[in-house]
């Protein structure tokens, strides 16, 4: 049986529906709540969230590969992938609400 990766190691601890629908919503990393605006893949936004779902979903097919030296080694760069764009999430949503703040 596959060892299992803990997804709150991963980052995000929940992901709200409209997420996974492009509707928007928001997620949970590290206990602080990020709102997730409505997809646009063409926006800075769409392509670190992108990014993010990426690295959750390498994290998780990861698990199947059998050398547990490479599975550990994928699921690393795949949780780094997570921690550095969620770090960039965070700072585009406060750039985001600062301007909105200013207007």
């Amino acid at each position: 049986m596959p060892e299992k990766f803990p997804i709150e190691f991963a980052g995000a601890s929940y992901v709200s529906p409209g997420v996974g629908v492009d509707g928007g919503g928001f997620i949970i990393i590290g206990g602080k709540v990020i709102p997730v605006p409505p997809w646009n893949p063409e926006g800075m936004l769409g392509v670190l969230l992108r990014d993010i779902y990426t690295g959750l979903t390498t994290v998780h097919m990861a698990s199947i590969i059998s050398d547990p030296t490479l599975r550990h080694e994928v699921q690393r760069a795949a949780v780094n992938l997570i921690n550095r764009q969620t770090q960039q999430l965070g700072q585009a949503i406060e750039v985001g609400q600062a301007a909105k703040a200013a207007k």
